[in-house]
């Protein structure tokens, strides 16, 4: 049994999750207690903990970082005092603060990267985003022993696929998720390509969706003909939004996670996203995506994928495999990469 100490400080980190369907497999947990982590551990009783002092190189096999800003420090430090090879694993906030800083000015952040044994991705776009702040040297070392272990989604989504109706142009129903706190530059183009089409004579309506829609988004929907706000506290709420709309509408480059992507993609939704935003090289097929983030090229995107998905036919040949994105392939993805840490440990003490 592989035996794995995991530093996860931020009581939001979304590995919290994964903790727990880890702890259904062949693999011995104990959490590192710091004061950051305290109450993420008191409320999940499933998980052991100990405290930095009383770590000890022959209890372990691995360290799992799961924030390369916030946790990779603590596992760079157990590596170089015991030896032990370690793995991170990026969140998705590690991105904004790529773009923010300068990799060079910052080398201890990148002896982090480069001392791991195994740098785990949630989506394809790191590997961009890292191209962009890194030398050739740099970028090539970094990815060699990197791999993308998506986040997974509510089961529900997996167990209950649907085939969407055809799309029909003379009334497109389309939807946008408010998922991060800049929603109204995205709403701005989109005002702005609703309008556009309506210049068509083609019908289009358009629901913003929230957990809780604050007033502001309220007065940005009524500024827009034939729009509505409307609210979810479920995901089998979620999933009866997206069955009732023919369209998301995720574009910008600011989106946190790949979540409601891959469940719009299991109700059989067409989602329009922007080229390199975290939902780009998910999947091969690019018909969804703009390369620019304008009203125009949003708006002829609307009416050619609607076009695209005039008839069943085409739209149940746009159905994708999304087992990578269900909790039980992503933690067999986990012990795959804690069997390679394992073995490059005894294979060498320092990496």
């Amino acid at each position: 049994m592989i035996q794995v100490l995991h530093i996860i400080q931020s009581y939001n980190n979304p590995n919290w999750t994964l903790l727990k369907d880890l702890s259904q497999a062949e693999i011995k947990q104990v959490v590192l207690q710091t004061p950051e982590s305290q109450k993420s551990t008191e409320q999940d009783g499933y998980l052991q903990t100990i405290e930095i002092s009383q770590v000890q190189p022959a209890d372990f096999h691995l360290i799992h970082a799961h924030s390369w800003l916030t946790d990779g420090n603590i596992a760079r430090e157990l590596h170089q005092k015991l030896g032990l090879s370690y793995c991170v694993t990026l969140r998705e906030e590690d991105i904004q603060h790529i773009r923010k800083m300068s990799l060079k000015m910052h080398s201890d952040r990148m002896l982090i990267l480069q001392d791991a044994a195994k740098v785990i991705f949630p989506h394809p776009q790191f590997f961009h985003a890292f191209n962009q702040a890194l030398s050739d040297s740099q970028a090539n070392q970094l990815f060699s022993k990197t791999i993308t272990i998506f986040r997974s989604i509510n089961p529900l989504f997996l167990q209950e696929f649907f085939l969407h109706k055809p799309v029909a142009l003379v009334n497109i129903r389309l939807l946008y998720i408010v998922q991060h706190e800049g929603y109204e530059e995205d709403i701005s183009i989109i005002s702005k390509a609703v309008k556009e089409i309506k210049q068509q004579n083609l019908n289009v309506s358009l629901t913003l969706a929230a957990a809780t829609p604050t007033e502001k988004l309220r007065a940005l929907a009524g500024r827009i003909p034939e729009s509505s706000t409307t609210s979810f506290d479920s995901d089998k709420a979620l999933m009866e939004l997206y069955r009732n709309h023919d369209m998301v509408l995720m574009i910008g480059d600011q989106l946190p996670t790949t979540s409601h992507y891959v469940e719009a993609i299991s109700q059989g939704m067409p989602v329009i996203f922007s080229r390199n935003s975290c939902l780009d090289g998910i999947f091969n097929d690019q018909t969804c995506r703009i390369e620019k983030d304008n009203a125009h090229t949003l708006a002829e995107k609307i009416i050619e994928i609607s076009q695209r998905y005039a008839t069943a036919v085409q739209h149940i040949s746009e159905l994708r495999p999304l087992l990578k994105f269900h909790k039980q392939e992503i933690v067999q993805e986990y012990q795959r990469v804690y069997s390679i840490c394992d073995s490059l440990q005894h294979r060498s003490p320092r990496l």
